[in-house]
């Protein structure tokens, strides 16, 4: 399921992040990111805000975390095969 791989990715995520220096607000974009999985009921989100996240939280990570900007890449990947 795809919401069970996304929640994997954000696991990873996390961890990625624990090992280095990570700001306030790539905290903030990933809990929220966090927030909207676990209120997602049903196939897919009911709205966009988890794409949005995710994409901000990937323009974050993109200069100073290629490792984890890689895994915000595919949760992105992963909402993108749910039409999002």
């Amino acid at each position: 399921m795809p919401k069970e791989k996304i929640r994997g990715l954000i696991s990873d995520l996390h961890e990625k992040l624990s090992d280095s220096e990570s700001s306030p607000q790539q905290e903030l974009l990933l809990a929220q990111l966090q927030a909207q999985l676990d209120s997602w009921e049903g196939p897919k989100p009911a709205n966009g805000d988890i794409k949005d996240a995710a994409e901000e939280l990937l323009e974050e990570l993109e200069e100073r975390h290629p490792k984890a900007a890689r895994i915000a890449l595919e949760i992105l990947e992963s909402l993108a095969h749910l039409g999002l």
